[in-house]
């Protein structure tokens, strides 16, 4: 009987130079390649910001922004604030619970002059992103994952996936995403979707990055 393989995906696409892309790097005299990071919440980088950081300073890198949103998320209650740019590029801020203070909680790039903590930027190759991160080869789709039951003989469950391929209306998506705080049981991993996430995800066309973006928050609600 042929095994079974079930994985949960869980993940939401969000909307969803070819040299010198990553910063990737050799290990001694041999000039081995450094076998590639997992994803995880440092990579949460578009050029001079980070997650966390507030509307002061994406308005010191990136100007002030040609149009602004702000609403009340329905979910837990705090208030959002969107920065828009005729480039393309937004930042989405919300709001510390109970004050009036904001945190970059997500990005979308669409230029070339922005990149990740790895160097990835749009104009980047496919080949670039997934050479970056951590890739066991799992499965044709799933990059790596956090944990791989043997459930029996015949059946595995890969759960979350924490590198992924999928379709997208644009071309193509490979996604990464880590909690939070780490799972501290298999009640935890079997709900991942309610756990809160560090996300990137890289939309390709022919190839290659045409934007990208970042978010931190729980998958569903």
């Amino acid at each position: 009987m042929k095994k079974q393989v079930l994985f949960l995906t869980g993940f939401i696409v969000l909307l969803c130079a070819f040299s010198g892309c990553t910063n990737k790097g050799t290990d001694g005299a041999n000039q081995e390649p450094i076998p590639a990071m997992e994803f995880s919440m440092e990579d949460l980088i578009a050029g001079s910001v980070k997650y966390g950081d507030d509307p002061q300073k994406i308005e010191e890198a990136f100007g002030t922004p040609d149009s602004r949103n702000s609403y009340q998320e329905g979910a837990t209650g705090n208030d959002v604030l969107e920065y828009f740019y005729s480039s393309g590029n937004e930042f989405v801020f919300i709001s510390d619970s109970g004050t009036d203070s904001f945190f970059l909680r997500s990005v979308r790039i669409c230029t070339t002059d922005i990149a990740t903590a790895r160097g990835l930027k749009v104009g980047c190759t496919q080949e670039d992103v997934i050479e970056s991160f951590r890739n066991d080869g799992t499965d044709a789709r799933i990059l790596y994952a956090a944990e791989i039951w043997e459930i029996d003989d015949d059946f595995t469950m890969i759960i979350p996936p924490r590198g992924l391929i999928t379709d997208d209306p644009a071309g193509t998506c490979v996604n990464y995403s880590v909690p939070v705080y780490p799972y501290t049981d298999r009640e935890e991993v079997s709900g991942y979707m309610y756990q809160s996430h560090g996300n990137i995800w890289f939309i390709i066309t022919d190839s290659v990055v045409v934007e990208y973006g970042w978010f931190v928050g729980a998958m569903a609600e």
